[in-house]
């Protein structure tokens, strides 16, 4: 073993030793992932995949610290074939081809895939994407991409159609509690359930960020146990996601409300503005009608000055009669439809006062 070598892997020993509560807490075997149950559970299709070895390309979309990466990490361990790792923060064409180039070589020298994890994957660009797809298409790699963005507008659509989306979720409270639990054991330590409790609520089912914060307090703590007040210093404030997607969610969620959930109510509204539209075509079709009366009344005038008989001038004043009963109806029907609308909306006005 040459001096770099001893360096490097000194330089690793001390970094595993100095690395954060949440990496050296990170699962090794599919068992120890928390949460996700829903992929990973005894019959979780992502389960089945890994455990036989026959997974195809994955994104895996999920907020952050609900286990993607270590999700990748997990298939790393358990898998036979190679894993290469990229992140599309640092990665470019080039490395993306090399890794590819390498890819084919394993394939033709040692009959060996390759499966290539691209954490945050968003970051790629259309022209990094593409240069993906020719492998992935012909099976020379299986992709497992990472990415916290909604991947219908940040992934390729070729690269997405080829490729298994799998949403992760965030980790419930009870998850939270047993990886703090987990934590403290790691670290021997003792906490307040008030203290755990509040490092859960504030996290908001991030299990780095609380992990983290679980570390935060513990230093705070100096080896006593750690309090309320430790865990309210380590958080400082609330770890709130507001990214664009989660923006259109709230905009989404703001209409819902206004929209009013009363089933009551919101029958109300309905029949009231049904019975307005009705008010509104029908004062429409009255004055077209009124404006066709007045028509007539001109031209019965002409036609009674130009009637040379009695018996036309019966025959128009009984078309004029009817008329003017065709008038007095639509009047009638006017005064029903806005009576029974603001009836309606009497109704709808104290039901919302009410209950």
């Amino acid at each position: 073993m040459t001096g770099d070598d001893l360096f490097s892997a000194a330089a690793e020993r001390t970094l595993r030793g100095q690395a954060p509560l949440a990496a050296r807490l990170r699962p090794r075997t599919l068992d120890e992932v928390v949460g996700q149950t829903h992929l990973l559970g005894e019959q979780g299709p992502l389960r089945r995949l890994i455990e036989t070895d026959r997974l195809s390309s994955v994104i895996l979309w999920g907020p952050p610290g609900v286990g993607k990466t270590t999700i990748a990490e997990v298939i790393a361990l358990v898998t036979k074939r190679a894993f290469v790792r990229l992140s599309a923060v640092t990665a470019g064409v080039k490395d993306v081809r090399e890794v590819l180039e390498a890819a084919r070589d394993r394939l033709g020298q040692q009959q060996q895939r390759t499966i290539v994890f691209v954490d945050e994957i968003h970051r790629f660009n259309s022209a990094q994407q593409d240069s993906l797809l020719p492998a992935v298409e012909a099976g020379l790699i299986t992709l497992v991409g990472a990415t916290t963005e909604n991947p219908f507008f940040e992934v390729n659509a070729p690269l997405r159609s080829r490729s298994t989306l799998l949403r992760l979720e965030p980790l419930t409270n009870e998850e939270l509690h047993a990886l703090l639990r987990r934590g403290l054991t790691l670290e021997s330590a003792q906490a307040t359930d008030d203290a755990l409790e509040l490092i859960v609520l504030r996290c908001g089912g991030d299990g780095r960020q609380a992990l983290t914060s679980l570390e935060v307090a513990l230093a705070l703590a100096e080896g006593s146990e750690i309090t309320l007040a430790h865990a309210e210093a380590a958080l400082a404030t609330s770890a709130l996601r507001y990214g664009r997607n989660d923006h259109y969610d709230v905009i989404s969620a703001l209409i819902k409300s206004m929209r009013s959930g009363d089933e009551t109510h919101t029958s109300g509204q309905r029949d009231s503005s049904s019975a307005i539209r009705s008010v509104a075509v029908m004062f429409r079709r009255l004055f077209w009608f009124a404006l066709g009366a007045l028509a007539a009344l001109f031209g019965y005038g002409w036609l009674r000055r130009k009637a040379d008989s009695a018996a036309t001038k019966e025959s128009v004043d009984g078309f004029i009669d009817s008329l003017v009963d065709g008038v007095l109806a639509m009047k009638e029907r006017v005064n029903q439809t806005v009576g029974g609308a603001s009836e309606r909306s009497r109704e709808s006005t104290s039901n919302d006062l009410f209950e």
